[in-house]
């Protein structure tokens, strides 16, 4: 699929507040059948949450293929079942802002996150039991937080009234130089390490899986996933999102299911113009779905062709060589005017053809560009041997 110009390959969505909407706790048919379809035609899709993996993994088992699972605001990335990325907290600055958190009121209840469980020592028993069977997370209770073994990857504080104003102010000014301190949305505060976030793990997944970031659409709604929307190549802010996170957005939009369900049907419709082109030049059905493929893979000439098929004119920003598809068009009318100078049959070279034959041509001098730059420039015009 193409946004405004720049090709993507891979689909990167928050969930609470983007899929999840008004406190739902599953995901709606929609989306699995958008991302399925998705997948299906080679899109790589990568959960980005604040969540734990734990909860992720059964939250999206409605997924037919692998996915990347960016977890606990980036701080865990997995992969198959495989820990690909880990950041965590250091042990004593955690100890100090647990010490900190749990003196809050308000009501207030800490989640500190493991890389398996997320573990609480609540005020309120029932506050563990809504995370364990309401938000279905791994949920490991304790008398003190001293009894966690492990670094943590995050620490939340959870607001039941939403996070009031000053304390937001004065936890990102306490904490701002040592720790990411992000709003996550539905009265939680995140603390995390300092070089983690969405964006930054993204960065990572695209260096280990081989695909590129400016190739990626992202959706999300709040402060933690701003790093993540300013990283990929395109970015959705959900109509619910406060300004300053649409404001580094390139978009906003009401749904992820429609905007990528409008986006894929587009994308259909071009393959289904490429492939009556193909057709009507004479090619078979694998040759157009071939043809297709390629051109997928082909940024720049995928550019010039949907130009085409929307505008009926040529864009002739692609250049191999020096020469645009209108020059290639140009060489082949000069030929198709040789034909008609030795009265051949000229059936085969009508317009379908000279355009298909352009962009076939425009690829292959991508992989040997001098053979066909000593056509152009030795045919061009009426002095060469074979015209009459």
């Amino acid at each position: 699929m193409r946004i405004n110009g720049k090709n993507i390959t891979t689909i990167v969505s928050d969930f609470d507040g983007t899929i999840l909407k008004k406190g739902a706790m599953e995901a709606p048919k929609e989306f699995f059948e958008v991302i399925n379809q998705a997948m299906e035609q080679g899109y790589l899709f990568v959960a980005a949450s604040g969540r734990q993996y734990y909860n992720m993994f059964n939250l999206l088992q409605g997924l037919n293929m692998d996915i990347v699972y960016i977890c606990e605001n980036g701080c865990l990335v997995m992969y198959r079942g495989e820990v690909i990325h880990k950041e965590t907290i250091d042990s004593n600055m955690a100890k100090g802002l647990i010490e900190e958190l749990q003196a809050q009121g308000g009501g207030s209840e800490l989640i500190v996150s493991g890389e398996n469980t997320c573990y609480v020592a609540p005020h309120n028993p029932g506050f563990a039991d809504v995370m364990e069977q309401k938000v279905k997370y791994h949920i490991t209770r304790l008398e003190s937080f001293a009894q966690v073994q492990e670094a943590p990857l995050k620490i939340s504080i959870y607001y039941p009234g939403g996070i009031p104003e000053e304390k937001g102010m004065y936890f990102k000014d306490r904490y701002g130089k040592e720790l990411q301190v992000v709003d996550a949305g539905n009265g939680f505060l995140d603390f995390n390490p300092l070089t983690s976030g969405k964006g930054p793990a993204l960065k990572v997944v695209a260096e280990k899986l081989g695909f590129k970031v400016a190739e990626c659409v992202s959706f999300g709604d709040s402060e933690n996933d701003m790093s993540m929307l300013q990283t990929t190549g395109v970015a959705f802010a959900m109509e619910t999102a406060k300004p300053h996170v649409k404001a580094v957005a390139d978009y906003v939009c009401d749904s992820v299911e429609e905007v990528l369900t409008f986006l894929m049907e587009e994308e259909a419709r071009l393959q289904e113009w490429v492939h009556n082109l193909a057709i009507s030049a004479g090619k078979s059905h694998e040759e157009s779905n071939e043809f297709w493929q390629t051109l997928k893979a082909d940024v720049e000439l995928l550019e010039e062709l949907e130009y085409y098929a929307v505008h009926g004119e040529f864009l002739c920003k692609y250049k191999v060589a020096g020469y645009t598809v209108t020059d290639i068009l140009v060489w082949q009318v000069d030929h198709f005017k040789a034909y008609l100078d030795r009265r051949e049959e000229i059936n085969r070279y009508r317009q379908d053809k000279l355009l298909y034959n352009s962009f076939e041509i425009l690829l292959q001098m991508r992989q040997n560009p001098e053979v066909y730059v000593n056509k152009l420039q030795g045919e061009t015009g009426t002095d060469y041997e074979s015209k009459f």
